[in-house]
């Protein structure tokens, strides 16, 4: 059976931000769901790995370290600002 994903965001988009995207079983989560035409936000600790990562799998780089409290609102301030609204996180192991 297959699932016809995500609702879209309240701007109609079908946009998601996953972390730990970067590699591993994450990395190809969010390479199937770019591939599937969402926009997808993938978050690295550092923009280098964000931006390498994203690059490979078709996504939208995004520094976010999860365990820094500025690193998140400055993010969370990127993403709105961007796309106008907040967008469903998945964190993806």
């Amino acid at each position: 059976m297959h699932s016809p994903g995500p609702a879209p965001t309240p701007s109609g988009e079908r946009d998601r931000a996953g972390r730990r995207g970067n590699r591993g079983i994450g990395r190809e989560v969010c390479r199937q769901l770019a591939e599937r035409g969402y926009t997808v936000l993938l978050g690295a600790h550092t923009t280098d790995s964000a931006k390498a990562a994203a690059a490979a799998v078709g996504a939208v780089p995004l520094r976010l370290d999860v365990t820094d409290e500025e690193s998140i609102a400055d993010a969370a301030r990127w993403v709105e600002r961007e796309y106008g609204h907040p967008l469903p996180c998945n964190e993806i192991h």
